[in-house]
């Protein structure tokens, strides 16, 4: 249970990065998209 707990943490903490660096270098994440909704998008894939 601890792992999964771990993994799930390891793999937000990469989506989060991933989505603030899109956010900074493209003008399509630039606008007005909620990153917290993003985020939790791309979790779930």
């Amino acid at each position: 249970m601890l792992t999964n707990t771990i993994d799930h943490d390891i793999r937000l903490k990469r989506i989060e990065k991933t989505v603030s660096i899109l956010r900074s270098e493209r003008p399509l994440f630039k606008e007005e998209l909620n990153q917290a909704e993003m985020i939790e998008h791309l979790f779930k894939l």
